[in-house]
C-alpha cells in the first residue's frame, strides 16, 4: 500500500518545494537562465537515477519510441516553469496563483481524461467539480 503512495508524497513533497524555490526566485535575475540552469542539474539527477532503472526495452529505443511525447513534456515542463515564475514576478501571491493555476489544470485534466482516454464520468465526479469551484470562489471572493 505505502509503494502505491510514495509517488503521491513525493509529488505532494516537491510541489512545496517547487512553489517555495519560485517564489524566492522571482526577485530578479534572467529567467531563462534561471530555468536553463534548473533544467542542467535536473538532467543531471535524471541521469544519475536513470543508471539503475531497469526496463525491458534499451535506452534508445525508450527515446525513440516516445519522442513526440517526450518533446511535448519537456515544452510543458518549460511553460509550467516559465509562467510560475514570470507569474510570480508580475506579484502574485503563491496561495492564489496556486489555486487558480490547480483549479484551471484540474479541469483541463479532467475534460482531456474524458474526451481523450474515455475515463468515466459520475455524479461524484461532477459533485466534486462544483465542490471545487464552489471553495475556489470562496476563498478569492472579494
Amino acid at each position: 500500500m505505502w509503494l502505491r503512495l510514495l509517488p503521491v508524497v513525493l509529488v505532494v513533497a516537491s510541489a512545496g518545494i517547487y512553489h517555495v524555490s519560485q517564489k524566492s526566485l522571482s526577485r530578479g535575475g534572467n529567467p531563462w537562465a534561471i530555468l536553463t540552469a534548473a533544467y542542467f542539474i535536473a538532467f543531471f539527477a535524471t541521469r544519475f537515477l536513470w543508471a539503475p532503472w531497469k526496463s525491458t526495452i534499451s535506452e534508445a529505443a525508450s527515446l525513440r519510441s516516445f519522442l513526440p511525447g517526450i518533446v511535448l513534456l519537456a515544452l510543458s515542463c518549460v511553460g509550467i516553469a516559465a509562467g510560475y515564475l514570470l507569474a510570480y514576478r508580475g506579484g502574485w501571491n503563491v496561495s492564489t496563483l496556486f489555486t487558480i493555476t490547480s483549479t484551471g489544470s484540474f479541469l483541463v485534466v479532467m475534460s482531456v481524461g474524458l474526451f481523450l482516454f474515455g475515463e468515466g464520468v459520475s455524479f461524484r465526479i461532477f459533485a466534486g467539480v462544483g465542490l471545487s469551484l464552489a471553495g475556489f470562489l470562496l476563498m478569492h471572493w472579494k
